[in-house]
């Protein structure tokens, strides 16, 4: 993670397959940079994004910007640790669609594709 300031940190996030995909466990590790260039020299399919925080309602959701061979794409995703209140979200008049529960639009599916799928 850059931020505009210059700040830098560097983070290893997995998520974890579920029945649920919108109850997908999630762990985060933040790294040295030693830890970093060494993940960062091995071979793998990498996806570029930008994330941005958008306030809208009570929520703050994460929109992601994709760049490279997935440039246009934007997806918005919501945290909530809370299963009964996430229930209760409602998709924003500015989402085009629903992807949680659409495995394509995850992001190691994502990693695979050399372009933004057309549907």
């Amino acid at each position: 993670m850059t931020r505009r300031d210059g700040w830098v940190s560097y983070k290893l996030t997995k998520k974890y397959e579920s029945l649920n995909a919108a109850e997908r466990p999630i762990v985060t590790t933040y790294l040295q940079q030693g830890e970093y260039d060494v993940l960062a020299s091995l071979s793998g399919r990498r996806i570029l994004k930008q994330r941005h925080s958008l306030p809208y309602g009570d929520d703050h959701w994460s929109i992601d910007c994709f760049e490279g061979c997935l440039a246009g794409l934007v997806i918005a995703e919501l945290e909530i640790s809370d299963a009964a209140l996430l229930k209760s979200i409602n998709v924003p008049h500015w989402a085009l669609c629903e992807i949680t529960h659409q495995q394509r639009w995850q992001g190691g599916a994502l990693a695979q594709l050399e372009q933004i799928p057309e549907d």
